[in-house]
């Protein structure tokens, strides 16, 4: 479709093909789920850094397939206490 359009604005020079329709515009999708990319939903995902910060811990990945950035974040609850 985005082909047609952009023909139809070179043939009648009305239609811009960049209007609307952005070409690097992200789908709407809900990848919120730990081990998946975030943006296109691989699992081909390694993980590059971790933080933690107050009681939120951070991974930081890269993804393989999509060569994105993401983060997945966890929130710390108390376990228990123990003697070493």
């Amino acid at each position: 479709m985005k082909i047609k359009k952009f023909k139809e604005s070179i043939d009648h020079n009305d239609v811009d093909p960049f209007g609307e329709e952005n070409w690097n515009e992200e789908e709407e999708h809900n990848y919120n789920e730990p081990g998946i990319c975030v943006h296109c939903g691989s699992i081909n995902i390694y993980y590059i850094d971790t933080d933690v910060l107050d009681s939120t811990l951070v991974y930081k990945y890269d993804c393989d397939d999509c060569m994105r950035r993401g983060m997945e974040v966890y929130n710390l609850t108390f376990s228990s206490n123990e003697k070493l």
